[in-house]
């Protein structure tokens, strides 16, 4: 009951001593608040089958976490991931997932547009060119 706060208030410190603890929260449970809360915390980067599975997650909430975490603690090779929640039925994952991917400090604007010109999904590519020129204009 009380997980959720203490999660939350770990995101806020960013203990790194606090992270193998966090990340076998996030390994072991299935509570949406539990879940969320702990991906707002993570800072270091996760297994990508770990951040694939809350990529996965039924809750939309989890999902639009998941896409802000991998943007705080991503390694090359995760915007694969990132690209496939742009396809997410749920609009509010796909904007995060847009941002995180927009705001990887290792893709450069031209991997953005490489990126976008193999996007099959049509709402995945309306959102990514949104996000791009929020940037442009910022």
């Amino acid at each position: 009951e009380h997980l959720p706060r203490l999660l939350a208030l770990l995101a806020v410190a960013h203990f790194d001593d606090a992270m193998p603890r966090i990340r076998e929260l996030l390994e072991m449970s299935e509570n949406e608040e539990v879940l969320t809360a702990g991906l707002k915390s993570v800072h270091v980067p996760l297994e990508r089958e770990l951040m694939a599975r809350f990529a996965r997650q039924d809750s939309w909430q989890v999902r639009t976490q998941a896409a802000r975490a991998l943007l705080r603690a991503a390694r090359p090779g995760d915007e694969k991931l990132l690209v496939q929640m742009l396809a997410d039925p749920v609009w509010w994952v796909r904007y995060r997932a847009a941002q995180s991917l927009v705001a990887l400090p290792f893709l450069s604007n031209e991997d953005l547009w490489r990126l976008r010109w193999t996007l099959d999904d049509k709402f995945g590519v309306n959102m990514l060119d949104q996000v791009m020129a929020e940037r442009k204009s910022a």
